[in-house]
């Protein structure tokens, strides 16, 4: 599940809920390709957004924290939290 929100001038907000931390790991290639698609859909609601912050939780705890801004390419720059199993 994702909500994004683009009410920042410059900068949006994305929240990606998942059930495995599978999206956030390794490559991240299927994180990239969602950022991908907001950032095509932020470029036409929200012209002026130059940078995208994401938080990602797993079973309602966070996993991942992270950024991509416009002078970096659109690369995320993360940060991972270990889920707490017990």
């Amino acid at each position: 599940m994702l909500t994004l929100d683009c009410r920042s001038k410059n900068e949006a907000t994305l929240e990606i809920r998942s059930s495995t931390p599978d999206v956030f790991d390794g490559e991240r290639i299927e994180l990239q390709r969602l950022i991908g698609q907001v950032r095509a859909v932020v470029s036409i609601e929200c012209p002026s957004i130059q940078r995208i912050t994401a938080k990602g939780t797993v079973r309602r705890q966070l996993y991942f924290a992270g950024a991509t801004e416009k002078a970096w390419g659109w690369r995320i720059i993360g940060l991972f939290a270990p889920l707490n199993e017990g």
